[in-house]
Formats: structure tokens, C-alpha cells, sequence
């Protein structure tokens, strides 16, 4: 059964804050296998404020997880990235 989980944090992009909200989408049973329940290769999902102009490049801290940005799609209120856990 996959489930939702969201989470609200401030981040930081291009030298500005954001208030971050993540979503984290998956394995009930592997969620609970880590803290932020991140599998390698589970998504995340960082919506950033309406009108917000920034290029979301390189990585992402979470939680000191850190993720790769596999892409920008934009919206007309909100601009949407999904993130994926850096292999170490």
C-alpha cells in the first residue's frame, strides 16, 4: 500500500528562504525504515511559493539528507520539483 507523508521546512535556494513542503510518496513498510522514510530512488516533491522565480539546480538538504534534482516542471501558481536521494 503506497501512502503520502508531507512535511514543512524551511530551505534555502539561491541565497532565499522557502517554506518547503514535501511530500513523500511510497512502501508503508520501507517509510518506516528511515527518518524522512526516503528509500534510494523514492521521490520527493518541494512546492515552492506562487510566483516564486528561481532555478532549482544541483541538490537539496533535508533532514542533512541530501537529494539531486531530476527536474523543474512548471505551474501557473507554483513551481514543482522533484527530488531524488544522492547515491554516497
Amino acid at each position: 500500500m503506497r501512502n503520502s507523508y508531507r512535511i514543512s521546512q524551511d530551505v534555502v535556494i539561491s541565497g532565499r528562504v522557502y517554506r518547503a513542503r514535501v511530500r513523500l510518496l511510497g512502501d508503508e513498510n520501507q517509510l518506516a525504515q528511515t527518518p524522512l522514510g526516503v528509500q534510494g530512488g523514492e521521490k520527493l516533491r518541494l512546492t515552492l511559493p506562487p510566483l516564486a522565480q528561481v532555478a532549482v539546480r544541483d541538490a537539496l538538504l533535508l533532514d542533512d539528507r541530501l537529494y539531486a534534482c531530476c527536474g523543474v516542471r512548471f505551474f501557473p501558481t507554483h513551481t514543482q520539483a522533484d527530488f531524488r536521494r544522492c547515491a554516497r
